[in-house]
């Protein structure tokens, strides 16, 4: 009876008022994008290595950028309607970072929420020493 009624209003943390997730990890080596449906189930991920890169070039922004085209391009592919609500979700301060937002809006998905999920350290353990060359 309660899941019922957590489930009609909206509050049982399954279902949200979003169609789709879109996470974007930009780290220094390399940039992924993984999309997720309403009950957080995973529908596609692409990352710099998909897209034909290898070693340091994955890094780059261009390939940021690259990489949520060919996820909007696989998307259409299998036939999935275009997200009219998507909630993105970007992770770290990586080179691609920019280039995935900028390639987000040149898209036709209907972006309705952004966070920020990026780990700041304050405190903490003392960093390793630096090296020198």
């Amino acid at each position: 009876m309660l899941q019922e009624l957590l489930e009609d209003s909206g509050l049982s943390g399954r279902h949200s008022d979003t169609d789709y997730w879109l996470y974007v990890k930009a780290g220094k080596n390399n940039t992924i994008a993984s999309l997720f449906d309403r009950n957080r189930v995973l529908q596609e991920i692409w990352s710099g290595g998909r897209c034909g890169v290898r070693k340091a070039k994955r890094g780059t922004s261009d390939i940021g950028f690259q990489v949520i085209q060919n996820l909007a391009a696989r998307v259409s592919v299998r036939g999935m309607r275009p997200p009219q609500s998507l909630h993105v979700v970007f992770s770290g301060f990586g080179p691609g970072r920019d280039a995935a937002f900028r390639a987000l809006r040149a898209t036709d998905w209907k972006i309705a929420k952004i966070t920020d999920n990026t780990p700041l350290k304050f405190g903490g353990c003392r960093a390793p020493k630096k090296r020198r060359l």
